[in-house]
């Protein structure tokens, strides 16, 4: 009886000192990555915390608006164990996209399980800069943006067109367009 209390104490003690050590990881051993500011994360449980905040990964507005408001016009979020950096001026985005783009072509290798949800990053989201995502690139601009093809996405934009509206009407007290305008532009893409 006495061996099995051991034990549970051994294994407790040791899984308290690995989640301490996890914590305070970025404490003890700085990156010499530096990374914007962002919320402290504990990891996983970081990532959980932040998908019953905002109710799931596919409405994280909310929460972005909260960080933009402390932490202003770049932030750095943990997702899992991978850090997301989300960008809110447009100045800002301008010279990442534009003036550096070079420097920020290119995606990081996905993890195990992007793999599997992005088909091996073989889409325009998720594929790194190279041949897949010039060809990806060039069908969407050639086959879904082209005039040409303006009926075959017509049920596509009708969509979007749809969630607009319905946006427009549920906020018509406090209405500022250009924050409903944002979201539908590519949403058709993503369909």
């Amino acid at each position: 009886m006495e061996d099995i209390s051991w034990i549970i104490v051994a294994i407790i003690t040791s899984l308290v000192s690995s989640l301490a050590l996890l914590v305070c990881k970025n404490h003890l051993f700085p990156s010499h990555n530096k990374l914007p500011p962002g919320p402290f994360s504990i990891p996983i449980i970081g990532t959980l915390l932040w998908m019953l905040r905002s109710k799931g990964f596919s409405d994280l507005e909310p929460a972005l608006k909260k960080l933009r408001a402390k932490y202003h016009s770049i932030v750095t979020i943990r997702i899992f164990s991978r850090p997301a950096i989300f960008i809110f001026s447009h100045s800002l985005a301008h010279q990442a996209l534009i003036q550096d783009g070079a420097v920020f072509a290119d995606r990081p290798p996905a993890p195990p399980l992007t793999i599997i949800t992005s088909s091996n990053q073989h889409n325009i989201s998720a594929a790194s800069y190279g041949l897949t995502w010039r060809l990806l690139h060039r069908n969407i601009t050639a086959q879904v943006h082209h005039p040409s093809r303006v009926r075959s996405f017509s049920r596509a934009r009708s969509w979007v067109l749809h969630i607009l509206l319905r946006r427009l009407r549920d906020h018509q007290s406090s209405l500022r367009l250009k924050d409903h305008l944002h979201r539908p532009a590519g949403a058709h893409e993503l369909r």
